[in-house]
């Protein structure tokens, strides 16, 4: 059988563990800026999208440089 003190830390327990659920709800709610027009909305999608599209021309000029590097004849000199 559960004793009385035994139901108190119990409950302290899960009242602590609320409140700090519900604090976490509510500092990611208001305490993270959000845009408040849907201009900036759609400003931030366009930056967003054209920040992808500049990792992605980078990432295919590496790999163009790396290919350029690397050819078939030095990795058979290497491999013997």
């Amino acid at each position: 059988m559960i004793s009385r003190n035994q139901l108190v830390y119990i409950g302290s327990g899960l009242a602590i563990a609320c409140v700090v659920f519900v604090g976490g709800i509510l500092i990611g709610r208001f305490a993270i800026p959000r845009p408040e027009t849907t201009q900036e909305i759609y400003d931030v999608l366009i930056a967003s999208r054209e920040n992808e599209q500049k990792r992605t021309a980078e990432l295919n000029q590496l790999k163009k440089q790396f290919i350029e590097l690397v050819s078939a004849k030095e990795i058979e000199n290497h491999l013997q």
